[in-house]
């Protein structure tokens, strides 16, 4: 189970994902895809088989509150992009 913190002032939040070995060739998420939306909770199961051998899932959340939200930036202070599913 993936759980976080709840983020003020979120009372939803959306949840996005991928494979680490895309992350590692992109470089980005844009590979990621929407795994869950409108959480009213903090805690979340992922119901995917297992990742492949030598490979692991990766998860980024956001708070519905905030207007046309972000996941976030990378580590080179980027903007992440926001998976199609996840509007």
């Amino acid at each position: 189970m993936l759980s976080w913190a709840p983020g003020s002032p979120a009372t939803r939040y959306d949840l996005a994902g991928g494979f680490l070995s895309d992350l590692a060739v992109t470089g980005d998420t844009s590979l990621a895809t929407c795994q869950a939306e409108d959480l009213n909770i903090t805690s979340w199961t992922d119901t995917r088989p297992e990742a492949p051998s030598g490979d692991a899932y990766y998860y980024l959340v956001r708070g519905d509150a905030v207007c046309a939200g972000s996941y976030g930036s990378d580590s080179g202070g980027l903007e992440r992009p926001t998976p199609a599913a996840c509007p």
